[in-house]
């Protein structure tokens, strides 16, 4: 097709991804590859010398072959290359025989509401009274005091402790944090408890980073004290300095859910608008070829500050590499293909980390601004609109529904939801983000005012409170997302196909396309009916491992009963992170809550509660959580088949036999180690069956 021949970097980048993808998953340590791209590289000099063969018409598909290959390889190299626990040196091969590690600090330190989290890589460890050199990433989580709070980026420690590997999810359809961490090459963590570690005092960071650090500190000061409201404080510092960690759960899950998250991760948007700004103010350069150049010298220096600023986030990088780019091309007055300049950017950046293809952000990132230079043109040529105002307000929708059909099959892959009102809040964000960017931005310029500041300050207040106010509004609207959709990665790629296909059928009326983008469809839709149908006959009870909580959900086809503490069932955060990707899977699309005390009364066709006693289908679940439960139990508790111990509740094992017959004991993960143990202990020597949830991860029944 014509368009390959418009974004030849493109050509160059899905082999490239498709060899990174391959080394992600399944990568090896070998010299070979290498070897066979230097022999690759000599025959390709030989024959395009030497021979015709690759300029010729009829054979040029070889020369199409022989570079997607070498590229595939290539990709697969350079993960592998940059993957930690391959290199020879790595800091796992000595932790038997270590005492001490030497860590250096490599991010700003993530501050937690009761913790630091650190990432850090081991550069030296001591084996048998010698300093070893080393390579290596750790994350290290230190409670939080005056002392941790001291540690800064660039910072030496050094570190005695209990290294272990990274944990897997302990629940199905968990987020999988260890795949995560992974990424960035950490597959190992401790807890430094107090008098564990050291600071040496020395400190080696890179000027640049440690610059921003410190900068983004005292910007984040400046927002503290002129900006009033504790959401609206936690939104402005992720809008303009990428700090999230003030955001409480309710407001995310608002964003999340109205599809308006990527406002709160500096991204493409964000550069832009900057972009806009310093265009607009250096207007003046524009008069001849010399200023032209130094006003985009100038531009592109302050979008390489403000990567940085940002924590060089993956979208930020993009945008920056990308728009300077457009930048050279339109002051040396070179014509230029956008999807070509982001395919080039995507290819640098995967140069620079290959892993950046796993980050979720970065995925949307490019598809979202694919969406819109693909598609918003058209949208927008469908009415034109006479009032200037009204014509804004019907571009920034154009640019919505044109991102969102660029963004939506990797959004219901990943977050098994779909944003119904995604039009309407993304409206708002293009409306309000703008002058929210602008006067955020003005009040860290005159902060030396302390009048302007405040009123400054007020505004921005303002201006983000309508933002706060609008999404959450948009999000408790009746109808205002799809749940329980779950698709499989290469359903992601059939929807991608069928969009394409269609938009070339609309462009150039060829039956073809047509035909192509209907049967890709079809493959989804019959999949996804198939999956329906079988999710529908579905009985499984699972009990989560959920630190210092009782969780459990009782799926029945697409609804389930969830039996929980009070402090579980509000809390949206840890629903979503732990329990949401497995009701998300099994197309769980309603949920009925109930809190795990005495007053429980259900009564339905296969579920029926009485208090803490439960029986789904045929199976007889009781709770205990109180030993005065022991002396009010009825006769129907002769005959458990699950006998499930909750909140460290004070009775043993021959106590729970001689007031009720059970076929297996759950412990679930409210209760303590300690206590955990001692059951076990005891159960074992009854010859009882027991599952510890904290020890082994969910329970899962299949009924």
């Amino acid at each position: 097709m014509k368009i390959w021949s418009q974004i030849p970097f493109l050509r160059i980048l899905i082999p490239f991804i498709l060899g990174i993808l391959i080394g992600t998953y399944f990568g090896f340590q070998t010299s070979i590859f290498w070897y066979v791209l230097i022999s690759f590289a000599l025959t390709f000099v030989f024959f395009f010398f030497k021979t015709k063969l690759f300029t010729r018409y009829r054979t040029s598909w070889i020369f199409g072959i022989f570079i997607t290959v070498s590229l595939v390889i290539f990709g697969f190299q350079l993960t592998v290359f940059n993957t930690g626990k391959f290199k020879s040196d790595h800091f796992s091969k000595y932790l038997d025989s270590s005492g001490f590690e030497l860590v250096k600090i490599y991010q700003q330190p993530i501050e937690k509401e009761m913790i630091f989290k650190l990432f850090a890589k081991v550069e030296q460890v001591k084996c048998n009274d010698k300093w070893i050199k080393t390579s290596g990433n750790i994350m290290l989580v230190l409670p939080k005091d005056s002392l941790a709070s001291q540690i800064r980026y660039g910072d030496y420690l050094i570190v005695k402790a209990n290294i272990e590997k990274t944990k897997p999810p302990m629940n199905p359809g968990e987020f999988d944090y260890k795949k995560y961490l992974s990424y960035q090459s950490v597959y190992e963590q401790a807890y430094l408890s107090k008098g564990s570690w050291a600071k040496l005092g020395i400190n080696d960071g890179n000027v640049i980073n440690r610059l921003a650090c410190n900068m983004q500190t005292e910007f984040l000061n400046v927002f503290k004290k002129y900006v009033s409201g504790k959401r609206e404080l936690a939104v402005i510092s992720a809008l303009i300095l990428g700090d999230t960690d003030g955001i409480d759960n309710e407001l995310m899950n608002a964003y999340a859910g109205t599809g308006a998250i990527h406002v709160l991760s500096v991204s493409g948007m964000h550069v832009g608008l900057i972009l806009i700004a310093l265009n607009f103010l250096l207007f003046f350069m524009n008069k001849n070829k010399w200023l032209r150049i130094l006003k985009a010298m100038i531009i592109i220096c302050f979008l390489i500050f403000y990567s940085i600023l940002t924590g060089l986030s993956p979208a930020v990088m993009r945008s920056a590499v990308m728009l300077s780019m457009i930048i050279i091309g339109l002051t040396f007055n070179k014509s230029h293909n956008i999807l070509n300049t982001l395919a080039f950017s995507a290819f640098l950046l995967l140069l620079y980390d290959p892993f950046l293809i796993t980050n979720v952000g970065f995925m949307l990132s490019y598809f979202a601004l694919g969406g819109i230079v693909i598609f918003h043109k058209y949208f927008y040529r469908l009415y034109k609109f006479k009032n200037p105002l009204i014509d804004k307000l019907w571009s920034a929708t154009c640019a919505a529904f044109a991102a969102e059909i660029g963004t939506f099959p990797i959004a219901v892959l990943f977050f098994h939801q779909f944003p119904v009102y995604f039009w309407l809040s993304n409206l708002f964000v293009w409306l309000l983000t703008p002058f929210i960017m602008f006067t955020g931005i003005t009040l860290l310029i005159v902060t030396k005012f302390t009048t302007i500041s405040f009123y400054g300050g007020k505004l921005v207040a303002f201006l983000v409170y309508l933002l706060n106010q609008s999404v959450l509004i948009i999000n408790d609207l009746p109808f205002s997302k799809v749940k329980g959709i779950s698709i499989t990665p290469i359903e992601s790629i059939l929807l991608y196909l069928s969009i394409a296909f269609f938009f070339y059928f609309l462009l150039k009326r060829n039956k073809q396309y047509l035909i192509i983008g209907i049967l890709s469809l079809i493959i989804v839709f019959s999949h996804q009916f198939y999956r329906d149908f079988e999710t529908m006959k579905q009985r499984q009870m699972i009990i989560y491992d959920i630190k210092n909580h009782s969780g459990m959900d009782l799926v029945d086809g697409h609804t389930n009963t969830f039996i929980a503490d009070k402090n579980l069932v509000s809390n949206n955060s840890i629903i979503n992170f732990q329990i949401a990707g497995n009701r998300g899977e099994m197309k769980v699309n309603s949920s009925d809550n109930h809190y795990g005390n005495s007053s429980n009364k259900c009564d339905s066709k296969n579920v029926s509660i009485r208090d803490n006693y439960i029986r789904f289908f045929n199976k007889r679940i009781l709770i205990i959580n109180n030993k005065e439960q022991l002396k009010q139990l009825s006769p129907i508790y002769n005959s458990i088949d699950y006998l499930i111990l909750e909140d460290n509740v004070t009775v043993t094992i021959d106590e729970l036999q001689s007031f009720c017959n059970f076929k297996s004991l759950i412990i679930d993960s409210s209760n303590s180690n300690k206590q955990s143990k001692k059951w076990k202990k005891e159960c074992l020597t009854a010859n009882i069956n027991v599952y510890s949830v904290s020890d082994s991860g969910a329970f899962v029944i299949v009924i």
